[in-house]
């Protein structure tokens, strides 16, 4: 039933990247990204579609836990904290990859006339359904990271450094 729509995702996959690029970089608040390489920006943009695709594919079908599909976005959140990057715009990156994910299956569906109506909206309601997971497993990553660091500060500051060398 959803086949073609996964399709139609792996097939608009550069388009959606070029996109999203072009989006970001025409961003005034996207101070992080327009500083970044435009080839690391891209390659980021292309892992997290395709991440989706396949945990689109494996979700609907069934063959992959909820809870493992975000594992890999907590982990993500942690990164990018460490890397000084704001969180509001991985988010707003995010978003614009879901949007235009959605439209690439939107578009699929309104040129081929053979699909049940449900489909799209089934699609879009997971494509959906991941991105808020995602989403949140980014900003918690990212949050728990900075708790930690924010414990190590505190730590630092009430220990002498000699205490702190292993």
């Amino acid at each position: 039933m959803y086949r073609d729509s996964l399709k139609a995702i792996e097939a608009k996959a550069e388009e959606i990247t070029d996109k999203v690029l072009a989006e970001i970089l025409a961003r005034a608040e996207g101070g992080y990204y327009s500083s970044a390489p435009e080839e690391a920006v891209s390659d980021r943009i292309s892992q997290v579609i395709g991440d989706v695709q396949k945990r689109l594919e494996s979700w609907l079908g069934r063959n992959e836990p909820k809870n493992l599909i975000f594992d890999r976005y907590l982990h993500l959140g942690a990164k990018r904290c460490k890397q000084c990057m704001p969180v509001e715009e991985i988010a707003a990156a995010l978003l614009m990859i879901q949007r235009e994910i959605s439209c690439a299956v939107s578009a699929r569906t309104a040129a081929d006339h053979a699909n049940t109506h449900d489909e799209p909206a089934y699609i879009i309601y997971y494509v959906n359904l991941i991105f808020a997971g995602i989403i949140q497993s980014v900003i918690t990553g990212y949050w728990n990271e900075q708790t930690v660091i924010a414990r190590k500060r505190r730590w630092e500051k009430l220990l002498p450094k000699e205490a702190l060398r292993i």
